[in-house]
This record gives C-alpha cells, structure tokens and sequence, in this order.
C-alpha cells in the first residue's frame, strides 16, 4: 500500500511543475530580456529559442505597442512630468500574456551590469506587474508578475513614469504570447519595440525663460566663453546641461551646490561647433531652458 501511494503522488506532482514553468510564464518575466542594448528579447527562450519549428522574434500574428497618457507629441517629454505608461500586447486567440520593459539614457551602454536607466518607474497596478532590478543587472525594469498576463486576445499592462529633466530616453519592451499548453514554449510568439523620446524645449522656452529674469547668459552670442549669473540660496545644489536645439544632451556644465547670493559661473565654446544651444538649469524641481548661440 505503501508503494501504490508514492506512486500516485509523484503522477500528480510532475504535471504541476510542467504547467508553472511552460503554462504560466515566469514568475519575474525574466528581467533583463528587453532588446535593449547588451540584453536579449524574449525569443531567447520562447519561440525559435525554444525549439526549430518556433518563430523568431516579431514572426508572429500579435504585436506590441508603448504608449503614454497624455501623449508625448513627437515623441517629446516634458521634464519633470508624470506619465501613464503602457505596454499592450496582442494576439488574438491567445489567453496569457507577459512583458519586460525598461527606459534607458543615450550613452549606448552594452553592459547590463551598469545601470543607466532614465527616469523613474512607479507602480499602478500591483495585481500584474512589478518593479525591480534584475537579480544580475542594475538596469531597472517593468515585468508581469505571476499569471498577470491572463487576458483574452490582448493584454495592457500600466506603470508611470517620470520624465528626467533632461536628456534622450530610449524606451524598449517585450512582450509574450504564450500558447498555454504546458509543455514547451516552442509555441509562444514574442514581440519586441523601441521608441525614443526627447525633452519638448519649444514650450519649456516660451513658458518657463520667462519666469527667469534673474538668471543671465552672457555674452549671447559667444565666440570663446560664456558665463551664468543667478542668484542662489544657502546650501542649493544647481545642476546645468547644455544641448542641441532639439534637446539632446551635449554635456553636463556643472552640477555643485552654490552659495547664497549672487552666483558667476564662466564656461568654454571652444569645443561646441557654431550654432544655437540651449542651457538648462535645475534647482530642487525647477527647471529652465536659455539659449545660448555661438558664432
């Protein structure tokens, strides 16, 4: 009797495994398979990573889109701003979904292991996905959690993000189909799509150089140097870029806390080409943008 009872155990624990690791994706979304720079998608492991008949990588019927609300028009930003952020992932006729996102600065980084993430990620719905650093990298990502995914025909997962004040972002994600079988993933089809995003400088200029009489730019236009002059409190901590018209990062003036008062910073443009920049400024939440144009 004994001998009858291990063996009817053991038939009914071994499908049980099979379904958590084929039927139900991973836990975590294995963080880290994004597409980004150093990183894999999904297909690594799923589709033709899984077995020859699977497909590759965006191979399949479904698709994958990422969206913000509000929307950022031409894919720019306003620094400092929270947004709605979602991933959807299609297919009809499928029932469990999964997802992988992260948001990346413009340094080009391959290596996972250092974290050059942009932005901050924040939860909004706890019941699909989480927040985390991958247990071997320092990049942060946006994954489902376990059966978060479970949907008819499509699934939308959301998170917010808030947008750095400054800089490119480039935003990647993956997404799962899952066929559900429980025995092998060489049926699921996985999808995968970037977008990049720039800071929005028109409307920060017309809107918020005004509010900034008290800082000066000068001389404006330049040939060799130029200087910043504003007023400072005790102990403030005052960060400046300089970019391109279109907001993209050249490089980083200073970031250092200032004295109270009166405050005259000089910097070189021996080494920016002739042309119109912007200067961007940032004090505990305040931000400002000032052209600067040098012949």
């Amino acid at each position: 009797m004994k001998n009858k009872k291990a063996i009817i155990v053991l038939l009914l624990l071994v499908p049980s495994v099979v379904v958590f690791t084929s039927g139900t994706l991973w836990p975590e979304g294995i963080l880290g398979y994004t597409g980004s720079p150093g990183e894999f998608t999904c297909v690594k492991c799923h589709g033709a990573g899984a077995g020859a008949t699977g497909l590759q990588n965006n191979a399949g019927p479904g698709s994958i889109v990422i969206e913000s609300h509000p929307l950022m028009t031409n894919n720019q930003y306003v620094p400092g701003k929270t947004y709605h952020m979602s991933v959807k992932v299609t297919e009809i006729g499928r029932s469990l979904f999964g997802f992988n996102f992260e948001a990346l600065d413009n340094t080009g980084n391959t290596n996972p292991l250092i974290n050059n993430s942009i932005g901050q990620l924040k939860m909004m719905d706890a019941a699909a996905t989480q927040i985390t650093a991958n247990k071997n990298q320092g990049r942060v990502n946006v994954a489902h959690i376990y059966n978060g995914g479970a949907s008819t025909d499509s699934k939308t997962f959301f998170f917010e993000w808030i947008a750095p004040n400054s800089g490119t972002v480039n935003m990647y994600a993956t997404g799962i189909a899952a066929n559900k079988n429980g025995v092998n993933d060489v049926g699921d089809h996985t999808y995968s799509t970037s977008l990049q995003l720039t800071p929005e400088v028109a409307s920060a200029l017309s809107s918020i150089e005004k509010e900034n009489t008290s800082i000066e730019i000068f001389p404006n236009p330049s040939t060799s140097y130029f200087k910043i002059k504003f007023n400072g409190f005790s102990n403030e901590k005052i960060s400046a870029n300089i970019m391109d018209i279109n907001g993209k990062l050249i490089k980083t003036l200073f970031t250092e806390t200032v004295v109270s008062g009166e405050n005259t910073l000089n910097f070189s443009t021996q080494d920016l080409e002739t042309g119109s920049y912007l200067i961007h400024l940032y004090s505990k939440g305040n931000t400002s943008y000032h052209k600067l144009i040098v012949q």
